[in-house]
This record gives structure tokens, C-alpha cells and sequence, in this order.
């Protein structure tokens, strides 16, 4: 297996095109990626053997034509991270696009030159590098707007945080940060240090263009630092740059596992609108203890969001709402905040055989999402159905929006109800201009709402009224 260094940062090695090497070149890679400072986590590096074992099948003795006597095989360590790039020459793979990923092996057509696999893998953290220590000064601290450089310092970043379990699979790709940075679908505030390295960041994704909607997200600080004021400072000016940008309104969600972040924005005029009660999975988030905030709360394995708005125009959402009785009476508050008037509205209207819904699967965290664009006593028989089937498949969460202005809406909630849906409260429907009402129904297990931290009033508020109505739901 004839082998060479380019340079300390780069092995190359070409190997035998034939299966009996795939053993022997899965062991090699293992060994250099973590020379070259793969990180140590047994995790990672299961990951690691498992994609680089999927990747070198996939291309080792490919059937039929000419076959290559040896295959190029590179590992390369980059501002971006480790990369492992297999290149097939072969008989070629068959992918839907030139580019596309899949099992987090990234594939990439290159015409005559053949076909590279490529596989992204996480450096070892600073935390596990002896005598590698974030330098950090408050004079030595720079605030400002992130560039294409940054993508792969913020992806690391992300990694040292949350591993490979973060929501958003596109933060382990810098290059896929980088365009939706050319493309203003993400604007973001960094901090860093003398060293140029980003210790916190918090960004507005781009979510519509009509009406344009953001939502402030990917707020992390680095661990290493713990609690230093430093993402209240990142957050300050990520709010100024969004009165730069127009738009109708800017979307926010926080964890209630703590009310940190819920203090920082109170005084930016947000409107709390619903919570989601044991939506995300624990493993997803970053432990309050390694980010110097206390304590995770006890026996806690699935964390609660709030979710609100703030406005960028006077009515984003319109001025009026028609809601039956009894879902405007226990909700109207909410609309309140809006400057919206809700009117009551007859409970009962006849509900259409064949209506239209939408789905969201997200396997990581165990939950589901339903999207009513037109109710229907099919689709809500479908609902229940597959819920059931959720259930049995180890999904903890499901969810059911349906927009305001639909004819049929108390049907809906008399119907999900019987099967344990409670209120969550409104969301802006797909990132639109038009409310909708969202329920939301968890699997049997205690919901510790004593743990669930809001630090508003209205925050409060809507947290009883959903513990009520869950504690109703749940004895139907």
C-alpha cells in the first residue's frame, strides 16, 4: 500500500483496487485522522470507522469496466477541520446531483477526474488538548459581524458544544454556511479573541421573503469560557443589526430549562405567543453545567421551548381574528400582545371529507409535526392514527397546526383533544403572515411543569392555562 506526506497536515496513500484492502485501509485511516488530531471521543470516532468502512466499499473493486490498480485516498487537516477524501475512478457511483451527502459522507462528481467521498470529521476539542487554552481578555474581545472566513471556526465551534448532536445538520458544513452568508440567509454577530478565535455567536436565519421572516438563532458560547456576559453582549448587537435589516417580524424560541436567555431579550419588546411542552430531546441541547449556568434540572430527558415575536411592523399578523369561544377566551391574551381583536365566531361548522395537511419527521428528536392547511375529518383520523403508530415507534413529541382563518378549527381541537392533545398556544404559520393554533400531545410519562422556567407574566400565565388543559386532556 505505497503511502506519502505531503506535509504534516496532509497524507496521502493509494491503494490497491480490491476488497481484501478495505479492512487494512479503514485501519490506516483510523490511525492517521487521529495522528492528525481527530478527536478522541469513542463516539466520534465509531462514527469515523463506520463511514470510512461504508465509504471505501463503496468504492473498492466496483464492478464491471476498466478497473484503477490503485485508489487515491487523502486525509487532510484544514481551518475547516479533518477532511478524508476517497476518490473514485472506477465504475461510477450514481448520485441525484453533482453534489449531495448522504450518512454524513459528502459526494461530489468531478467529470473525467472521477468521484470523490468525503468525510468531515471533528478535531479533538480544546478541552481534551493539554496546554490548548482559549486566551480571553475583555480588551482583547472583538465584536462584530461574521465572513465567509469564519464557517469553519463557527462549525467547530458547534462541535466542542454540542458534539454531533446540535438540531441543525448544515452547522457541521462550513461550506454551506459560507452561501447562506453570500446569500443573506444567515447574518450573524461573532465575538472573538486576539487569537481570531469565535467565542460566541448569535445569527438571524433568513426563514420567507414575503413577508420577509428571520428568526435569531444559533446562539453559543463557547464552553470554555462559561458565563462571562459574553452572549448578552453578542445578542445586543445582533439586535441592533436587526433594526438594519426590514422584515415583518423576527422569530425567537429558548430553552426553559433556564430563564438566562429569556431575561436578556425581555426588554426588546418579544412577544410570547406559545410553549412547547417537551419538544427537543436533552441529548440536543448543551448541559447547563459545562456552559457555567448550574445544574441540569433532575430526571429532565426532554426540553421545553417558549416561542415569541417581535414585530417589525404594526400588524404582521393583520388586526382581526375570528376564534370560536373557546379557544379566543382562553387564548385571546396572547392576540392581545399583537394589537390584535379577536371576534367570536360559531363553534361548529361542517368540516369538508378531503381537506390538505403537511408532515415534518425529525427523527432526532423524536417528534412530529402536522401542518392543516385545509381540516378535514380524514386528515384528523389520519392524525390519530398515525399517532398511535408514533407512539409505538418510540416518537415522544407530535404537534398539529392549523391555520386561524380555516372553518372547522374547534372541530379540530374537540377531536385531538379526545386523544390527548393540549394547547401549546399560536405560531406564525410556515413562517407567513397568518396565525395558527398549535396543539401538541407528548408520550405517556410525568411532564415536570414545575421545572419549566418563564420569567414574564404572560410567560406564566400561558403555562398554566397549557398545565391545565394537559392535566383535562390527558383524563379524557
Amino acid at each position: 500500500m505505497p503511502f506519502s506526506g505531503e506535509s504534516r497536515n496532509t497524507f496521502q496513500m493509494e491503494v490497491p483496487s480490491e476488497s481484501r484492502f478495505i479492512n487494512t485501509s479503514v485501519e490506516t485511516i483510523m490511525s492517521v485522522a487521529q495522528n492528525l488530531g481527530h478527536s478522541r471521543d469513542e463516539k466520534a470516532l465509531d462514527q469515523l470507522r463506520e463511514k470510512a468502512y461504508s465509504a471505501v466499499s463503496m468504492v473498492l473493486s466496483r464492478p464491471g469496466g476498466v478497473h484503477e490498480r490503485t485508489i487515491p485516498i487523502k486525509i487532510q487537516k484544514s481551518n475547516d477541520g479533518l477532511f478524508i477524501e476517497i476518490t473514485n475512478r472506477n465504475e461510477p457511483l450514481v448520485f441525484s446531483s453533482n453534489f449531495s451527502s448522504h450518512q454524513g459522507i459528502q459526494f461530489e462528481n468531478q467529470g473525467r477526474d472521477g468521484q470523490v467521498l468525503k468525510i468531515p470529521c471533528p478535531l479533538e476539542s480544546y478541552e481534551q488538548c493539554p496546554g490548548n487554552q482559549v486566551s480571553v481578555s475583555d480588551e482583547g474581545i472583538h465584536i462584530g459581524p461574521m465572513s465567509e472566513d469564519d464557517a469553519g471556526q463557527l462549525s467547530r465551534l458547534f462541535y466542542q458544544t454540542y458534539g454531533y448532536d446540535y438540531i441543525n445538520e448544515f452547522i457541521y458544513y462550513p461550506e454551506r454556511i459560507r452561501e447562506m452568508i453570500r446569500n443573506k440567509e444567515l447574518e450573524s454577530i461573532v465575538a472573538k479573541n486576539e487569537d481570531n478565535q469565535i467565542l460566541a455567536h448569535v445569527g438571524l436565519q433568513r426563514w420567507n421573503d414575503n413577508p420577509r421572516v428571520y428568526e435569531a438563532s444559533l446562539g453559543v458560547v463557547d464552553p470554555r469560557i462559561k458565563s462571562r456576559g459574553l452572549f448578552s453582549q453578542v445578542f445586543s448587537k445582533t439586535m441592533e443589526m436587526s433594526q438594519e435589516i426590514p422584515m415583518s417580524y423576527c422569530l425567537f424560541d429558548f430553552v426553559t430549562n433556564h430563564n438566562f436567555s429569556q431575561r436578556i431579550i425581555k426588554d426588546y419588546g418579544v412577544k410570547e405567543l406559545a410553549i412547547f411542552v417537551g419538544c427537543q430531546s436533552k441529548k440536543n441541547q448543551a448541559s447547563l453545567e459545562r456552559l457555567g449556568l448550574g445544574a441540569d434540572p433532575d430526571n429532565m430527558n426532554r426540553y421545553t421551548l417558549l416561542v415569541g415575536v417581535i414585530p417589525k411592523e404594526e400588524y404582521p399578523f393583520g388586526k382581526n381574528i375570528m376564534l370560536p369561544s373557546n379557544i379566543g377566551e382562553t387564548l385571546g391574551f396572547l392576540l392581545e400582545e399583537l394589537g390584535i381583536e379577536w371576534h367570536p365566531t360559531p363553534r361548529f361548522y361542517p368540516l369538508p371529507s378531503v381537506g390538505r395537511f403537511s408532515k415534518q419527521i425529525h427523527p432526532r428528536q423524536q417528534a412530529i409535526v402536522y401542518r392543516i392547511d385545509q381540516p378535514s375529518f380524514d386528515i384528523l383520523k389520519t392524525i390519530r392514527r398515525e399517532y398511535q403508530h408514533a407512539l409505538s415507534d418510540g416518537f415522544q413529541y407530535v404537534a398539529v397546526e392549523v391555520p386561524l382563518d380555516q372553518a372547522g378549527i374547534a372541530q379540530c381541537y374537540d377531536f385531538l383533544a379526545e386523544q390527548g392533545f393540549f394547547f401549546a398556544g399560536f405560531v406564525p404559520y410556515e413562517y407567513g403572515s397568518r396565525l395558527a393554533l398549535r396543539l401538541q400531545a407528548i408520550a405517556p410519562t410525568r411532564v415536570g411543569f414545575e421545572q419549566i422556567q418563564v420569567s414574564t407574566e404572560i410567560g406564566k400565565k400561558l403555562l398554566e392555562i397549557i398545565k391545565k388543559n394537559y392535566e383535562r386532556n390527558r383524563r379524557l
